[in-house]
């Protein structure tokens, strides 16, 4: 479960944006990697509340590590994720009450 947990999620898009491949390529692997999120919580079994609030804290962090990262390479990798992020919960399903 510890991957769907939003600060192990930064910390590897953290070691992806500081890793040695292509910006294109560390784009790549963070956006899989926002999906493989988004799958991890469609295989989990959790209420819809729990997912949302999930999901908003990553993106809280998301937005909060592109802002720290702003004037680097790693930024644009976080920017990326974010609106990954927000493109797939764009996708989901309405929530439920």
């Amino acid at each position: 479960m510890a991957s769907v947990i939003s600060q192990q999620v930064i910390a590897e898009l953290l070691e992806i944006a500081q890793s040695n491949s292509t910006l294109r390529q560390r784009r790549a692997s963070a956006i899989r990697r926002i999906k493989q999120f988004k799958m991890d919580f469609a295989a989990a079994i959790l209420r819809r509340h729990v997912v949302n609030e999930r999901v908003d804290e990553l993106a809280r962090r998301l937005k909060a590590a592109a802002v720290y990262w702003a004037s680097d390479a790693e930024g644009a990798i976080f920017m990326a994720a974010l609106d990954t992020l927000i493109r797939e919960q764009r996708k989901a399903p309405p929530k439920r009450s």
